[in-house]
């Protein structure tokens, strides 16, 4: 680039003032008080088109931002001048970007430390294309991708130390510009610049001295026209090239032209460079920047042709011609790049990949058992089982879970005549029934075997054992209801699966519910809840059709029990029930309510059956028989009913005196007779019924089912049923109850 003395000369461009200096007047004044006088160049024909100088104090203030045109504005080399107020310990950075085609060249960061306060120092600022790899455009700006507190050196295209030390730089001269652009720096010979307000730098001296034809003069010297080291022409005094290792001629249109680069160089990117500077590859011929890889915290350097890592910094090693970490990812030992595996990790000195077995995370979800590491080597977790009386695995869970290890049923039910109990694992288990004849389970206890106390003389001379067809059977007869799975009331939206339990042979008759109206009357009642299916669900009963299990007695109910000889007695002739014992004491009491019939089978050690179970014994389940005893009939011979509509006052009559009747596990009078309560209603509560309920007994609506001897024939299947409310009474309804399996 031509050089400019109106740019370059003391008479500076600008004048700059930053904390601990002090503006003065820009000229000689400058030099009394000292400062720096900034001279940016270039190191070849660059053709760069804008410049750009940010000044800032210490603190990051800035006292000068300038953005040139090139040429427009200003010309390479080019000066900036910094005055100081005399303050030894005063501090100065400066950034200055060369930018072409809008694209950034070089950047270069200094901060000049103790500016000198006697004299004015001359920093000189190379742009050069070895530093082009060390910058990037930022918007409109370029940011230098050398660390913080680092910048490009452009001798070597590294990046080394910004700080200078003011005291070292050299004093500055007029003319320093031209001498530090001048061919053959430093030894080159120097050009007067002539008088600071004129161009001599630029023309020929128009002095007296007289010069040949071929001639021009440069200073107080005649040089030729055609020397290159003066331009090529009489209108020029300056040099055709400002680099050192290129060779200029003058060609016939008195231009400078670019013959050849020194011994050592080859032209690259309208310079001269070494052809051992790995900023542009290696070889005589390369000119790629891109040829030589960046080498991370290394150097590279060139072996002949090819690249090669000079040295890498601590830490690191040459892989390629990268250096990289000495880590697991390039094997971790220096004579290795390699990666490790995934499960390895550098161990060991020296350091080496190996696996690091990793025991937490197999177990994580696991109370024992066994597992593989994360290196493949099998062991076994912890076991956390026995301090929880726990066995691994034990109980059904998986390997790898604790489980109880349930006890015998023997070891559980010691002690228990019968009835459902709770091992040690929780898990509820039924124990044998071993209830004597005339007993049933769950008198007196839970676990225990007596004879229901409705069969027990307590003043009542009849009515206890006077059952079936020869009446001599024990009223409190029960029969094994298997359980299985059926549709209820043969419907096939009413799939159901009963659990087994004990169904009383035959209905309650008068005598008995006599023993449980004196038990009233002396005060006796149900405790709150009882009256359950105990022996399923864990003890909490049949499902409810809308979430959970069924209730229980309700403590409410007991106001409205008691009045028996008024509210028994309507005056009918087919009501059974008297006030004093006597022969009728043995027909099946009717006119009950579904609250009297619940509290007298948890009196008599037992509960109310589910419609479910009602209707599971009267069909014999999945053979969903029509009748108790098949699909033929009804015949006077198999149930008490009126086959005419119209019946004498003789009925309902003694349970049991229609064995031809009997269902499928000796069951008698599940049709006719007297219809029986039931809980909850042949519904489709839930989706498939596993003993369940379809309403509960607080609900207003319960079962009635079976028939009666008010029946016509159409009437009395095992499919009869309806829904009454749980104080409805009629002398078609009575009861029969259900016991623990």
């Amino acid at each position: 680039m031509p050089f400019s003395p109106r740019k370059a000369l003391l008479a500076f461009l600008a004048c700059c003032v930053a904390p601990g200096l002090t503006a003065v007047g820009c000229g000689a004044q400058a030099a009394d008080r000292g400062g720096l006088m900034l001279i940016v160049t270039e190191d070849g024909p660059l053709a760069l088109d804008r410049l750009r100088l940010v000044v800032k104090a210490a603190d990051g203030t800035t006292l000068r931002e300038s953005d040139l045109r090139l040429p427009e504005e200003a010309s390479l080399p080019t000066t900036l001048a910094i005055a100081s107020n005399g303050d030894p310990t005063a501090a100065v950075r400066i950034t200055v970007a060369g930018f072409r085609g809008g694209v950034p060249f070089d950047r270069r960061d200094n901060v000049v430390e103790q500016v000198p306060t006697d004299r004015v120092g001359a920093l000189t600022v190379v742009l050069s294309a070895r530093c082009t790899s060390k910058v990037v455009a930022d918007g409109n700006d370029a940011r230098s991708t050398c660390a913080e507190g680092e910048t490009c050196d452009p001798k070597s295209g590294s990046c080394v130390s910004d700080r200078i030390d003011g005291r070292a730089l050299p004093t500055y001269a007029a003319g320093d510009e031209a001498r530090d652009a001048a061919v053959g720096g430093d030894d080159a010979t120097l050009i007067d610049p002539g008088d600071a307000s004129g161009d001599a730098a630029t023309s020929p001296d128009s002095g007296p001295t007289v010069c040949g034809p071929t001639e021009k003069r440069c200073g107080a010297a005649c040089v030729s026209r055609l020397d290159p080291a003066f331009g090529c022409s009489s209108a020029t005094c300056t040099p055709c090239s400002l680099d050192t290792n290129a060779v200029f001629t003058c060609d016939a249109t008195q231009a400078c032209a670019f013959s050849a680069c020194a011994a050592g160089y080859k032209p690259c990117a309208g310079k001269c460079v070494a052809i051992t500077d790995p900023t542009y590859g290696c070889g005589a011929t390369t000119c790629d920047l891109a040829a030589c890889p960046d080498a991370g915290s290394g150097t590279l350097v060139c072996q002949g042709t090819t690249c090669a890592i000079g040295a890498c910094g601590a830490g690191t090693k040459p892989c390629g011609n990268f250096c990289v970490p000495t880590d697991r990812n390039n094997g971790c030992q220096a004579a290795s790049c390699a990666s490790c595996t995934t499960k390895e990790t550098c161990q060991g000195t020296p350091s080496a990949c190996a696996c690091a077995p990793d025991r937490l995370t197999p177990c994580t979800g696991k109370d024992c058992g066994p597992a593989t590491d994360t290196c493949g080597v099998p062991f076994t977790c912890n076991d956390s089982c026995p301090g929880r009386g726990l066995v691994c695995g034990g109980g059904g869970a998986t390997a790898n879970k604790c489980g109880c290890v349930a006890q015998p049923p023997e070891v559980t039910c010691a002690g228990k005549a019968c009835g459902p109990a709770t091992d040690n694992c929780g898990q509820s288990v039924l124990c044998p029934n071993t209830c004597a004849p005339g007993e049933a389970c769950g008198v007196g206890g839970i676990n225990s075997c007596g004879a229901p106390p409705s069969c027990v003389a307590a003043g009542s001379t009849q009515g206890l054992t006077t059952c079936g067809p020869a009446g001599d059977q024990n009223c409190c007869d029960h029969a094994l209801v298997p359980g299985g799975s059926f549709l209820g009331s043969d419907d096939k939206f009413l799939p159901a699966t009963i659990s087994p339990f004990r169904l009383d042979l035959y209905e309650v008759t008068v005598g008995r519910f006599r023993n449980f109206a004196t038990a009233w009357a002396g005060g006796w009642r149900p405790q709150a809840g009882v009256g359950k299916h105990t022996h399923l669900n864990g003890g909490q009963g049949v499902v409810h059709a809308t979430g959970g299990f069924e209730g229980g007695w309700n403590s409410s109910w007991d106001a409205g029990i008691g009045n028996f000889n008024t509210d028994l007695l309507p005056g009918s002739s087919t009501s059974t029930w008297t006030v004093s014992s006597g022969a009728g004491d043995v027909r099946a009491l009717n006119r009950i309510t579904f609250r009297e019939a619940f509290a007298f089978c948890i009196w008599d050690g037992g509960f109310l059956p589910t419609a479910f179970e009602w209707n599971f014994a009267a069909t014999a389940g999945s053979e969903q028989r029509l009748y108790p005893w098949g699909s033929t009939g009804p015949s006077d011979g198999q149930v008490v009913y009126c086959p005419g509509g119209s019946c004498a006052g003789t009925k309902p009559v003694t349970p049991g005196t229609k064995p031809a009747g009997a269902a499928a596990w000796g069951h008698l009078d599940m049709a006719g007779n007297v219809g029986e309560w039931g809980l909850g209603q042949l519904t489709a509560g839930v989706p498939s019924c596993i003993d369940c309920v379809g309403l509960i007994p607080a609900d207003t609506n319960t079962g009635y089912l079976g028939g009666s001897f008010l029946a016509n024939t159409s009437q009395i299947d095992t499919k009869t049923g309806s829904s009454l409310g749980d104080t409805f009474r009629s002398d078609r309804i009575g009861a029969r109850c259900a016991r623990l399996p």
